[in-house]
Formats: C-alpha cells, structure tokens, sequence
C-alpha cells in the first residue's frame, strides 16, 4: 500500500498542477501493480523493494499523545406531543492531557521549509562571478590547487612531503529524515576530499536552523547523523559553527593530507562556491608525520585525462530526480538514499591500489568555472547545478580533449527514469541542459528524459574517472570486490579537442549515429 500526495501553495501554478497530475497516476501504477505486473516483479526479484514511507519523522523521536475527543451525548428524539425536548446531559470534560515534548514537524513542511534542495540550491556561477570580479586575487608558490581549474578541493602545501587538502559544502535537506541528511551531507562533504586522492582526518559542523519553526530534537538528530557517517570513514568531528536561519541548511569543512608531488604550483587563492581554503597548522612532530607521508598517494586533479582514456563512473546518477519525486510526496526505494549515503572512500582504495587514473571528479553540487572564462569570455549564465555532463565537460575542456558518452551504460538510480518521464524534474537539472546546450552532441533519437538524466543535478554523486584503457578491467573487477557494485564504463575520451561531448545511446550506435545540437 502506498501514500501519493500532492501538496498546494501560495505559488502553484496551474501548470504544476497538471504535471503533479500525471505523476499521480503514474504512481498509481507503480503503488498497484496488475496480477500480471506483481508476478513479473516477484520473478524479477523484486517484490521485496524496501520503499521510503512519506510519512512524520520517527528517528526515535516521541510523538504526541492525541488528546481524547468527548464524545457528545445525543440528543433525544422530539415526540409530536407538546411535551418539553429533554435536556441533554452535559458530558463531563475530559482531564487535559499534559503538553507533550516538542516532535519534528511532518516532512512535508521540513522539506518545504528548505526551498531548493541538496546542491539544488546553491548560487549560479553567473551570479558568484559578479561578486568575485571586484576582488583582487592573492597568490602563493604553496597554493598547488586553487580556482583555475574548477577542482573539487582546494591544496595548500605545507612541506616538501604533507599538502593540507582542504574542502567545505552544505546544503538545504534532501531527505525527510534528519537523520539521513545528517548522512548524505557528510558523505558529500567527505567525498570532494576523496576526489583529490587525499585522505580525511576532521571536520567543522556548518549548521543552519530554524529553531524557532522546527524541534532541537531534529538538529541533534542531523549531528547523530553526519558524526556516525564521519566516524564511519575514520574522520573526527572536532567543531563547528551554527547560526540561526529561516531554512535548515547542513554541511561540513573536512580536512585532510596528501603528498603534493607533480601538482602544478601558482593558482589563486580563491572562495569559491563549495570550497575555501583552510590551513591548519598545529604543533607536533612536523618531521616524524613528513616521514609517513612520503609513501603517501599523490594528489589527483579533475584535469590531465588523455585521449583513448576510459571514463568510468562509480554511483548511479538521478538524486536531483529524486529527491524532487520525494519533496512532491511521492514514495523513492530505499536503494537511492543508500546511494546517497555510500561514501566514496573504496573507490579511492581501487584507485590507488591498481593506478593509472590520469584524472578523477566527484559528481556531485556545484563546481565553479574557470574564473577568466567567467568574467572574460562568456556571457550571463543561467543557473547552473551541473550534473554528470557538467563534471564531464570540465575534465574534458580542462584535459583538452573531446569525449563521448554512452546512455546505455550510464548507471542509474530505479525510479530516476521513470519519475523524469513523469515530468518530475527540478529546475537546476533543467538549467543545466539549457547551459550545456553548446557543447554537447546529442544522437538522433535520444529524447528529452534521457538529457535531463545526464544533466540531473546530484548530490552525493559518485566518483568519475579517466583511466588508461589498459587499466579499465582491472580498476572494474576491484571495485566489484570491494562492494562497488554500480560502476559502469560509460565512455571514452576520443580526441584532442575543446571539451566537446558527443552523447550516444550505445557504444555500437556511437560508430554510425547522426548527431544533433
């Protein structure tokens, strides 16, 4: 049994009305399945689906006891005779039940609460970039990752063999659960520090709260949350900061160390976006920690992919789909917020352990642009929240070469596919489609739902690689041993080029496709 709910505000339009409509009934099928339809799901395997109930929190959290309505005495039947109605018996009124502890509020009004979810909701580079402009940029021979490149962290080296690689993300909640979001935003956080090769050692809270809207009881839940998904990848929460907001908003700044060998030197020192640098130097045996560094992985950029490279991708993509489904009360298999809330951490052991990656991104939130192309060469942006293609085309311009996708290979979260079908697809994955427009190629025949997959914006995404063909088998087989089972070879990097994307619906098909802007 299944709860479809479609909830009405001060700005709904007719339009969203109608498109709720058909993703009802769309639902309807799927929550009531024919005869038919539930023995082929049972044979497939999946009549079992774990399903994520829209319902009030229930993270051990009490909940009210309802007070008792009296039940009211009737009223006797009036005889024709002229006999006086009797008068009721007044019912007695009930003992007040004590005021219960405050209970978060249904998920409904949490998710509304938050606008724009999950990196949904951060600034456009278009608007960043009209602040930034006015700033002078600094620069330090130590800064070894900054802004040129758009990368997921930023570098600061601290001696010949210790690099502090330093990174900070938050975001409105994804989830209806505190808990989770707790979760997801702490793998998210973690996650741009495993897409540079490093390895995390701590993190500050970021808390925004609406403490006179929502319970405390649900901001301590979010810190459960994001310590256990922390202390599940070995990093220490040692902090944080927290203000007073009017929507929750949760992150962290994680830092952590890698050797800085082989990394360009020279870049500004930025703040951008998700990122700012952040230099910690405490006291201690700088020498004795240089010595445990030196066998240390080197760090690894979103740039230097080179032409025949495979391109691989560790997590299925459609949390922007999906977390959409979930604000419109629609119900999403447990399966997508499980993604969400895997860290990206043996990705980066199969990495190191067979090699050859010659770049590595997270797919996840908002990177910022090159700021010279920003404030020179293009004009006003929509906003943009990027997604797969949007991290592709960065290595792809940033490594000089021009690549090629594969849909069919791209892995993708169940019910993504289906609720974009829907029209259930939010505004930044729309955004981004518009802003890739240029420099993407899409093969006839792939329709709008398989654009708006590629260009869904995610949170918590996976990991994308660019690795020697050589390498590719071995990299797949040790991802599948250590539990990654979702890792999909989803293209290739063709040839020298500007950074162009070339979209097929197979890897057959990409030899004899017609393309189309």
């Amino acid at each position: 049994m299944g709860t479809v709910r479609f909830s009405t505000g001060r700005e709904t339009t007719g339009e969203e009305i109608e498109e709720a409509s058909s993703v009802i009934l769309h639902a309807l099928y799927r929550l009531r399945p024919s005869a038919e339809d539930a023995r082929d799901l049972e044979a497939d395997g999946e009549a079992e689906v774990d399903k994520v109930r829209l319902t009030e929190f229930t993270s051990g959290l009490t909940q009210p006891t309802p007070t008792p309505t009296p039940t009211p005495t009737p009223t006797p039947t009036p005889t024709p005779t002229p006999t006086p109605t009797p008068t009721p018996t007044p019912t007695p009124t009930p003992t007040p039940t004590p005021t219960p502890t405050p209970t978060p509020t249904p998920n409904d009004e949490w998710m509304v609460a938050a606008g724009a979810q999950g990196c949904g909701c951060k600034l456009s580079p278009a608007r960043l970039a009209e602040i930034l402009k006015s700033l002078p940029l600094s620069h330090d021979k130590n800064v070894l990752v900054g802004s040129d490149t758009s990368d997921d962290a930023a570098v600061y080296r601290l001696t010949p063999d210790i690099a502090v690689v330093s990174t900070l993300d938050f975001f409105t909640p994804v989830v209806d659960d505190p808990y989770t979001f707790g979760q997801i935003a702490a793998a998210n956080a973690l996650s741009d520090v495993y897409a540079m090769g490093g390895t995390p050692l701590f993190a500050l809270n970021i808390v925004a709260f609406p403490s006179t809207r929502l319970p405390m009881g649900v901001l301590q839940r979010i810190l459960q949350g994001a310590q256990a998904k922390a202390e599940e990848a070995g990093v220490r929460v040692v902090g944080g900061h927290s203000i007073d907001d009017n929507e929750p908003k949760f992150g962290m700044a994680v830092t952590g160390v890698v050797h800085p060998t082989k990394v360009g030197v020279g870049a500004g020192v930025w703040f951008c976006q998700s990122w700012v640098v952040v230099v910690v130097v405490a006291g201690g045996d700088w020498k004795a920690y240089s010595d445990r560094m030196r066998g240390a992985p080197q760090v690894l950029r979103n740039v230097g992919a080179q032409v025949g490279d495979d391109l691989l991708l560790t997590k299925p993509i459609g949390t922007g789909i999906i977390t959409t489904a979930l604000k419109r009360g629609l119900e999403i298999e447990m399966a997508a917020i499980r993604t969400m809330t895997t860290l990206n951490d043996k990705p980066l052991t199969a990495i190191r352990e067979v090699g050859s990656v010659h770049a590595l991104t997270d797919v996840t939130g908002t990177s910022p642009l090159p700021l010279l192309l920003l404030l020179l060469l293009l004009p006003p942006l929509p906003q943009c929240r990027f997604g797969l293609l949007g991290h592709l085309r960065e290595m792809a311009e940033g490594s000089e070469v021009d690549v090629e996708v594969w849909l069919d290979r791209v892995p993708m979260m169940r019910g993504a596919f289906e609720f974009a079908a829907a029209g259930v697809v939010p505004g930044g994955t729309k955004a981004n489609l518009e802003y890739l427009a240029p420099v993407v190629n899409w093969a006839e025949g792939i329709g709008t739902v398989g654009k708006h997959l590629l260009c869904d914006a995610q949170t918590s995404g996976g990991l994308l690689i660019a690795i020697s063909p050589d390498a590719t088998a071995d990299l797949i087989h040790r991802l599948a041993s250590l539990g990654v089972e979702c890792a999909g070879h989803i293209g290739r990097c063709t040839e020298r080029g500007t950074g162009r994307i070339h979209v097929h619906k197979s890897e057959q098909s990409a030899r004899s496709t017609t393309h189309t802007s």
